[in-house]
């Protein structure tokens, strides 16, 4: 079901996910993706998610810059730039 919403993951526990499930939207191919002893919400901390539009959404955030560090056992996507973009 698409509700309108459009989220990326921000950040997965090192020792479950590689570094290239970051930045990946959130869809059915994700969940479809998802080794199966993860929970599918990420209900226990597997990975955390940034909604970058919706239907309560003016306009749309772009991410103009970012990079992958590893840190404290977790994959990061360090978002330094970003723009707000029509839609």
């Amino acid at each position: 079901m698409n509700t309108g919403f459009k989220a990326i993951v921000i950040k997965v526990k090192a020792d479950l996910f590689s570094e290239d499930w970051l930045g990946r939207e959130i869809n059915m191919q994700f969940i479809n993706d998802l080794p199966k002893d993860i929970h599918p919400c990420g209900e226990h901390g597997e990975y955390h998610t940034f909604v970058l539009d919706g239907p309560l959404f003016q306009r749309r955030i772009e991410i103009t810059e970012a990079e992958k560090k590893l840190k404290d056992g977790s994959w990061l996507l360090d978002i330094s730039g970003y723009r707000l973009g029509e839609k």
